[in-house]
């Protein structure tokens, strides 16, 4: 059985009244003391005191039974309606019988059945709170009618000046009339308020479980999609393996012939074959690309964190691409302190994500440029830049440069030759990394690349445990 939060509120309501009970219990003790005590009013002690036993009684049977069902975790809501109706009907006859052994109709605390009539709206409908107002307007006519003919001895309470008010018809309409209408008027006015804060209720709960099920949902569906990205990269890894040896096998099988280690070729032959090497070493480039993309996305980054140096893995990236950068005439600079906290991540893809922002640099960047590697500490982070003074990307392109295979109009022209993934495997280990990325970039004045990875925990010395000497 589903179990609503009106339900839970219902039980936590029920629990309340009983919390409140204990110390209404002691209220009547104290207040027959108190009135006998300083007032010296002739109060019948033993009954009321007797009386403030019972309510303690009762209420311990009802909170055992109120923490068997916690403890059971038991939330029928009519169970706990017809709960509330108990407790309240039974206290309103200990009032009576607390009001009949302290003055009766007299009394001027009478109306303190309105905290009832307000406890009543609170738990329960309209209906079922008018219900007990008329259950308290009976018992005081009882009571009254019984004093009033000498069928229960009336108690004296001496702070009227005419000892047989309670007798008094016109004593007894006024008071009556004046309860049962602050009763009816008070029940009427709670249940107003309580109603539209229940409407609320409902409305917040409704929408809130409404919520909690589209979450359900979306999470549903992104465990799926997670599932389905997952084979799709196990599906791309294993065909890319199982392409890459046969196309570096013919590549290289071309090479050997276009080296004339198999003889002289016609031109028109070599022409062909220098054609079919080239497209096969694309090919392989492809390959290459779709696996290393797969892996990023596959494996699970964050299980393999270290303190990586950026300084470190920076210059082993410009000493791989120092050649490519020369051939171009391209200054490749690294400008990354020593001394700059390191990065939590896995070194090898940290190095991955650096050449391939680096390599896209250099070639998107004219003779002559310059590509440069630089790096900060921002708050909990630390910020990699890698910046060039190349071909830059057009604004509208920007939004779709990490989608796969996806290359901008100036970039295809500018280089014929890529396979659109460099940038897809940067974006999959940055968010494997827990860090992010923006681009920064003007057509024909160059691009800025802006990772920010989470920066190694410092331990309690305020000392980096990469940077410790042993």
């Amino acid at each position: 059985m589903r179990v609503t939060l009106q339900d839970q509120e219902l039980a936590e309501r029920t629990g309340w009244l009983i919390r409140l009970r204990w110390c209404a219990a002691v209220g009547v003790a104290f207040l027959t003391t108190f009135a006998k005590l300083l007032f010296h009013l002739p109060v019948a002690e033993g009954p009321l005191y007797t009386i403030s036993l019972i309510i303690l009684g009762y209420n311990a049977c009802f909170y055992a039974l109120y923490r068997h069902w916690q403890k059971t975790q038991f939330l029928v809501s009519s169970a706990y309606v017809a709960f509330a109706h108990v407790q309240i009907a039974v206290d309103l006859v200990c009032l009576t019988l607390v009001l009949h052994f302290a003055g009766g109709i007299e009394n001027p605390f009478i109306f303190y059945f309105l905290f009832h009539m307000i406890i009543a709206s609170i738990l329960l409908s309209r209906k079922a709170s008018f219900a007990h107002a008329t259950l308290a307007v009976g018992l005081v006519i009882t009571m009254a009618s019984m004093e009033a003919t000498g069928l229960v001895r009336h108690v004296e309470l001496g702070i009227w000046r005419n000892p047989s008010l309670y007798k008094d018809p016109k004593f007894f309409a006024v008071m009556l009339f004046a309860l049962a209408t602050t009763l009816y008027l008070s029940v009427f006015m709670a249940t107003s308020i309580t109603q539209k804060l229940r409407q609320r209720e409902k409305e917040i709960i409704d929408l809130s479980e409404a919520l909690e099920a589209k979450t359900e949902q979306l999470e549903k569906a992104y465990s799926e999609l997670r599932e389905l990205e997952m084979a799709k990269s196990r599906y791309m890894r294993k065909v890319s393996h199982e392409l890459r040896s046969p196309i570096a096998a013919v590549q290289s099988s071309l090479r050997v012939v276009l080296d004339g280690l198999t003889g002289q070729l016609p031109p028109k032959a070599e022409e062909m074959i220098a054609r079919a090497e080239s497209r096969t070493w694309s090919l392989l480039k492809l390959v290459n690309d779709l696996l290393t993309l797969s892996r990023a996305r596959e494996v699970k980054l964050l299980e393999r964190r270290e303190p990586v140096s950026l300084h470190e893995v920076a210059e082993r990236v410009a000493g791989l691409q120092a050649a490519r950068a020369q051939g171009k005439n391209i200054t490749l600079q690294v400008q990354i302190p020593q001394d700059l906290p390191p990065i939590m991540g896995d070194p090898e893809a940290v190095e991955q994500m650096m050449t391939n922002l680096t390599a896209n640099a250099i070639k998107y960047t004219p003779e002559g440029g310059t590509v440069t590697l630089s790096a900060q500490k921002r708050d909990n982070t630390v910020e990699l830049r890698v910046s060039d003074t190349g071909i830059g990307i057009p604004e509208e392109e920007i939004p779709n440069i990490f989608n796969e295979f996806y290359r901008a109009p100036n970039a295809r022209e500018f280089a014929k030759e890529g396979t659109g993934l460099g940038l897809s495997i940067v974006k999959s280990i940055v968010d494997g990394l827990q860090g992010s990325i923006q681009v920064e970039s003007t057509v024909g004045k160059g691009t800025t690349f802006i990772v920010s990875l989470p920066m190694a925990h410092q331990d309690p010395a305020g000392e980096n445990p990469a940077h410790k000497e042993v």
